[in-house]
């Protein structure tokens, strides 16, 4: 068994034959022809592996398969199979692209000189930035990137920067017999001449999607931003900090406070407000702000607070008495 030419590596060649003994036994249970065990038996030597189970090709399954090499009668099949569609290197796994389709109606094209010839486009865009762009023959990848290929500078385009995910199908290439790629003959040449035809609306697509993307990526970078920095400033350490006018945390304001500076005249129900404090004096600098040390009542725990334009610190507390003590007395 020529494992290397088709195989990764031997174990990957025998495990091909694991699945198909498989997927054959759930075949034959829907037939109701299956047998109670299914089992896969291998026979070593020094130069040849054996390998035996007990569902085999008919003559005409056989000859059908021999004209489709690299492809799959699984696409059709009602069994649960586990196979892959097709074998080794030729396989191809369903796609699962849940991203933007990009030239969404033009999901079907043909070749302007024939229009026999038809081409398949499954585009979407890519927001990692990895995206490939695969070229297959009716539904069998060929090309898994083409910006790793020569296709007269259309790698160097839209469809191979990695903005751009997806297949594009075209069943009237000639695949090369190593599968590496196509004949270069004028179908070759007249696909991707039609693939650059809409290269430009490609672009725009991919452009528009690149903005929509950066900007919620902005949007989700402040969010966040803004979430961190109310979460520091809901911590203990900054619970008792009071702020200047226009800094301050937001919040319901109490009965008292809501009444503090205002004198109600029931009567003439007319407000009278307090005078402004030194805190809300705006002088050519700024706002006045004086400092003072005071006693807090009620053994309260804080380290500050701001009162009236005036920032009190509690000599009370356990880190003031502490730093005054390391300091020692002014002189």
């Amino acid at each position: 068994m020529a494992w290397h030419a088709v195989y990764r590596t031997p174990a990957d060649a025998l495990k091909e034959h694991v699945s198909n003994a498989i997927d054959e036994h759930l075949k034959a249970r829907l037939a109701g022809t299956a047998l109670t065990h299914c089992h896969v038996r291998f026979h070593l030597d020094r130069r040849h592996i054996t390998i035996e189970y007990p569902y085999g090709m008919s003559r005409p399954e056989f000859e059908s398969a021999l004209q489709r090499v690299a492809d799959s009668e699984k696409r059709s099949g009602s069994a649960g199979t586990i196979g892959r569609l097709g074998i080794a290197n030729f396989a191809v796994t369903p796609s699962l692209v849940k991203l933007p389709r990009l030239l969404a109606e033009l999901t079907k094209l043909h070749l302007p000189a024939d229009a026999g010839k038809r081409v398949g486009l499954e585009l979407y865009f890519d927001p990692s930035g990895r995206g490939r762009v695969a070229i297959q023959h009716r539904g069998v990848t060929v090309i898994e990137d083409l910006g790793n290929t020569t296709a007269y500078g259309l790698e160097e385009s839209v469809y191979g920067q990695g903005s751009v995910r997806g297949a594009i199908d075209a069943d009237f290439l000639v695949p090369l017999p190593s599968r590496s790629g196509f004949e270069e003959n004028d179908d070759w040449v007249a696909l991707l001449d039609l693939l650059d035809g809409y290269r430009k609306t490609l672009e725009a697509e991919v452009q528009m999607h690149l903005t929509s993307h950066r900007a919620r990526q902005a949007a989700d970078i402040q969010e966040r931003a803004l979430r961190i920095a109310r979460e520091i400033l809901d911590l203990d350490e900054f619970q008792d900090l009071a702020l200047p006018t226009g800094l301050a945390k937001k919040r319901r304001k109490t009965a008292k406070e809501g009444l503090k500076g205002i004198e109600v005249e029931t009567k003439k129900r007319k407000k009278k407000v307090s005078p402004p404090t030194q805190g809300d004096l705006l002088a050519p600098r700024g706002t006045h702000i004086r400092y003072e040390e005071v006693a807090f009542e009620n053994n309260s725990a804080a380290h500050s607070r701001f009162v009236s334009g005036v920032v009190e610190a509690n000599t009370l507390h356990p880190d003031y008495v502490h730093a005054a003590r390391s300091v020692g007395p002014l002189r």
